[in-house]
């Protein structure tokens, strides 16, 4: 035999057992596709949709991640982990009313007394809603998206809380999560939650106020100047998501400790406006540009940002009447 032909030959070979190879290799996923993995195993039953919520049309309009953890509501959970049990609990069961959801860092999680108590204030001024804080500590606007984007569609309001603090880093997707699930056959509940981390704590002296004020300037204004113009678009892309999913995005500034902050960061506090205010009249969204609890003084902040019990119920009252106001229907 020729060198030629032989070369020809173990060619020939080569390639027979490299096609023998790609067969192998796409026989388990043809078979699984074919349904070797019956439907009653734990992911295909997990991700199934009952024939009710298909026929939907609003329920159809989220997508079907990966089952998140099973809700043990024995147990206290932190805040990532609430947020994602919302999330379980929104898709689990879609409301019929309205639902106002609050979405920020832990300014924003700081600032409301609780979800109950507020979703009471709200029915008490004739709004027929269920409220739900969404706001863990370094929160994102991309994080913020994560979450709406995995709910089904709803009707209510989405309240996105900017801040300073939430445009001193970029708009990363955050810790890795995904929708809760339930007990099947049980009523949907929540675990308890960690909302409040500074109520037990001593509050910040003035000079330490004044001295967090002095760090922001000295170590973040470089950062929120870096990373302003990305979070801004993913403020507007998180206005769309909110949209496809039914809700009213508007644009709620977070309390800042004006008391104490005075007109140091005004520089910074005023490009954030402006940019917040092309964004919301681009994409015609109300911008509350301004503090929901004009009454606030800095007894009422742990710090430069977070509030304390007593300031939490004022911000909550605000927040109750402008949410009322924004509402559609009788009493908004």
């Amino acid at each position: 035999m020729s060198p030629d032909s032989h070369r020809r030959r173990r060619l020939r070979l080569l390639s027979l057992v490299a096609g023998l190879a790609g067969v192998s290799l796409l026989v388990p996923g043809v078979l699984s596709g074919c349904g070797t993995s019956s439907a009653s195993g734990p992911d295909a039953s997990a991700l199934e949709r009952t024939p009710s919520a298909a026929a939907s049309p609003r329920s159809t309009a989220a997508p079907m991640p990966k089952p998140g953890p099973l809700v043990d509501p024995a147990l206290k959970v932190g805040e990532w982990r609430h947020a994602w049990q919302v999330v379980g609990l929104l898709r689990a069961r879609l409301p019929l009313a309205p639902v106002v959801l609050y979405l920020g860092d832990s300014t924003a999680r700081e600032s409301v007394v609780s979800d109950a108590a507020w979703t009471r204030a709200l029915r008490r001024r004739g709004a027929a809603v269920r409220a739900f804080t969404l706001a863990s500590h370094d929160q994102t606007f991309r994080t913020d998206r994560r979450f709406i984007e995995d709910l089904p569609r709803l009707r209510g309001l989405a309240l996105i809380g900017v801040s300073l603090s939430r445009f001193v880093g970029p708009p990363v997707r955050g810790p890795f999560g995904r929708p809760a699930v339930f007990k099947p056959g049980h009523r949907p509940r929540l675990s308890h939650w960690v909302r409040h981390y500074y109520d037990t704590r001593p509050a910040k002296t003035a000079a330490a106020k004044q001295a967090r004020v002095v760090h922001w300037e000295l170590s973040r204004t470089g950062k929120f100047r870096r990373y302003r113009a990305a979070n801004l678009r993913a403020l507007a892309k998180l206005v769309a998501a909110c949209r496809t999913r039914g809700l009213r995005p508007v644009l709620v500034q977070l309390p800042q400790n004006l008391a104490v902050v005075g007109h140091q960061l005004d520089r910074e506090r005023a490009a954030l406006s402006r940019g917040c205010r092309r964004v919301a009249a681009k994409l015609h969204v109300k911008f509350l540009d301004f503090q929901l609890a004009p009454d606030l003084t800095s007894a009422d902040f742990y710090d430069t940002c977070h509030l304390v019990r007593p300031g939490a119920v004022k911000w909550q009252q605000g927040l109750t009447g402008w949410t009322v106001r924004l509402l559609p229907g009788p009493g908004g």
